[in-house]
């Protein structure tokens, strides 16, 4: 918000509260509203840092809540985490955000959409906010899903080499989405009592913050859930690849074998012994290529038997 439009109460009104909108604020500006409103200089602080973990804190007379909105970039497994730091009052709703890698959620047709849906003032406009950023965890956890159990049908699929990659970018998504989640979780059970002080006089929103508890601690049992598969999958395909690998060096030390006999009696008879037995022999040549041959037809088929070829 430019500079200009600092004073007298800069922002926009909404289903009867003030909504103050700061993207890429510089410290100067966050404070300047700090004073307007009375915030709380160590929320404020932690606004100013942009380095906050998910969670609700209970001033004086307002909250402060850090949320971390997860935006999908070109790829099904890149999530780019991108905070969000809401400072609620009676009758005033101050966000916070900064664009980094991947762009802010726009949450002016959020708060558009909720008006008058769940009850007016700022209450309302935090749990539209809330709920939307909870609907991008639902949505990235059912994509998260789909590609575990694409990963689970493939991973004994000997014709396919990218799982590996595929195993660890989705490893790491699922921690994004798990950091995510569970502090907005946590801090939500813990600040009930905060909350409901913030509800009073907009009793209409209370089934739909019990709602949004309830699918967001679904969604945390989803991921950590898709956490413990994922162990599944890459103990299975580690193991399958320790398979393979003791497969390809059997197959290996059997063909090596199998050259070794040839190479042997070529290089005994290469001595240039003077009493070698079988030199002067008429046929001497065509017995050792037979022995050759049977000795090897031997091993193959003793290997063939123990599956090493």
């Amino acid at each position: 918000m430019p500079r200009s439009e600092l004073p007298a109460l800069a922002g926009r009104r909404r289903d009867g509260y003030l909504w103050v909108a700061l993207v890429d604020p510089d410290p100067a500006e966050i404070e300047e509203f700090a004073r307007l409103f009375g915030l709380h200089p160590l929320a404020v602080a932690d606004a100013v840092s942009g380095r906050q973990q998910p969670k609700i804190q209970a001033y004086q007379d307002h909250l402060f809540i850090v949320l971390w909105g997860l935006m999908e970039g070109g790829g099904l497994l890149e999530v780019a985490i991108v905070p969000t730091f809401i400072f609620v009052r009676e009758g005033v709703l101050v966000t916070v955000q900064r664009e980094g890698m991947a762009s802010a959620p726009d949450l002016g047709p959020i708060l558009e959409h909720a008006t008058g849906t769940v009850g007016s003032g700022a209450v309302g406009g935090l749990y539209a906010i809330m709920r939307s950023f909870v609907e991008v965890y639902t949505r990235v956890a059912d994509r998260i899903e789909t590609e575990l159990e694409v990963l689970e049908a493939q991973v004994f699929d000997e014709r396919l080499r990218e799982r590996d990659r595929r195993i660890y970018a989705l490893r790491k998504r699922i921690g994004r989405i798990q950091r995510a989640i569970s502090g907005l979780s946590v801090a939500l059970q813990a600040s009930g009592q905060h909350l409901a002080g913030l509800r009073m006089g907009h009793e209409r929103i209370e089934p739909y913050f019990r709602d949004l508890i309830e699918d967001l601690a679904a969604t945390n049992q989803l991921v950590n859930d898709q956490d413990r598969a994922l162990d599944g999958v890459l103990a299975s395909h580690q193991n399958n690849v320790s398979i393979r690998q003791n497969s390809d060096m059997r197959k290996i030390s059997a063909y090596a074998a199998l050259l070794s006999v040839p190479a042997v009696l070529s290089a005994l008879f290469s001595f240039s012994f003077q009493y070698m037995p079988g030199v002067d022999w008429p046929y001497s040549w065509e017995v050792v290529v037979a022995a050759i041959i049977v000795i090897d037809v031997l091993l193959f088929v003793a290997f063939k038997r123990r599956d090493w070829l």
